[in-house]
């Protein structure tokens, strides 16, 4: 299962894949004992044994989908290695509630900035009281940028890290950005709490210097629909060639934490970014009609409804 170039959805469509993508890291990170599988201490698996089951041998699923599913995903929840005896292994890159070490982690003993963890008002009463826990999972999560915070948290807690380092306590980094660790985080070093709905501090009042976090929430939040439509995704997925043929058409979406971007050049940038993928898809479609007949087999994605807590 050679991991060479990023690979184009052949043998399952975008959303069959996403499907696949699901169960495998829902085995990954919580299910591996339901189904019997072993995994070692690093929460490694034999990627023979999770298509050896029968929901993915019903559905026909080949190593192929499996590569695909992991290298499409752009959170990088899973990780995918071939071994030098020819076999691959598959993990999830964190979100666990399987007992899995801290070895494959790395070690984070300084860091410039916050980090943030996303949660829900209806967690919010106990996290004051108590500060951040683990709870069903082995660690808590936390991203450097608001880019990996769950598009839905309503509560942004901002981590002290320079506090943190201070009392001698370290941070493990996953393969994917997202910081974890099993140590309890105190309310002592939260340095904001921000209600993204209500737009006010929860901790103390606010100043200017915490006032472009709302600007940049929202900007996320609209690149992150526009990477949820249709167009988006048939850019994503298309074949290699056609993607070769019309490159330079699709250009990049405006960076949602750039500071300097007035409120009106980011919209303008956003309808420019929206407007090229729409291009790009009349493209892919005419160029799939004249090769076969055939439209690309791509549905509208469903909200994934992923389990993890920062992603």
């Amino acid at each position: 299962m050679a991991m060479t170039t990023p690979l184009t959805l052949v043998s399952a469509a975008v959303d069959e894949l996403q499907e696949l993508k699901k169960f495998i890291v829902y085995i990954c990170r919580h299910g591996a004992a339901d189904w019997g599988l072993q995994w070692d201490k690093d929460g490694w698996f034999d990627c023979n044994d999770i298509l050896g089951l029968q929901p993915l041998r019903d559905r026909k699923w080949t190593d192929h989908d499996l590569q695909a599913a992991v290298q499409n995903d752009q959170k990088g929840r899973l990780q995918l290695e071939d071994l030098p005896s020819g076999a691959s292994r598959v993990r999830a890159a964190q979100g666990h509630t399987l007992p899995v070490s801290d070895d494959s982690y790395e070690q984070v003993t300084s860091w410039d900035g916050d980090l943030i963890h996303g949660t829900f008002d209806n967690s919010w009463e106990a996290i004051a009281q108590h500060g951040l826990h683990p709870m069903g999972r082995n660690r808590v999560h936390m991203m450097p940028t608001l880019d990996g915070v769950r598009p839905d948290s309503t509560i942004l807690i901002y981590i002290d890290t320079a506090k943190w380092f201070r009392a001698g306590r370290k941070f493990l980094k996953a393969s994917n950005g997202v910081f974890l660790t099993r140590t309890p985080i105190e309310v002592e070093y939260f340095s904001c709490v921000w209600h993204v709905r209500e737009k006010r501090g929860l901790l103390k009042d606010l100043s200017e210097i915490d006032k472009p976090h709302v600007m940049m929430w929202s900007r996320v939040r609209q690149v992150e629909l526009g990477m949820r439509t249709v167009e988006y995704q048939s850019w994503l997925h298309a074949p290699k060639e056609i993607e070769e043929a019309h490159r330079g058409v699709v250009i990049l979406p405006p960076g949602p934490n750039d500071r300097d971007l007035s409120k009106r050049q980011f919209l303008r940038d956003l309808s420019a970014w929206m407007r090229s993928l729409h291009r790009f898809k009349e493209l892919l479609d005419a160029a799939m009609d004249d090769k076969d007949g055939a439209q690309v087999p791509l549905k509208k994605p469903k909200s994934s409804g992923d389990d993890s807590g920062s992603d």
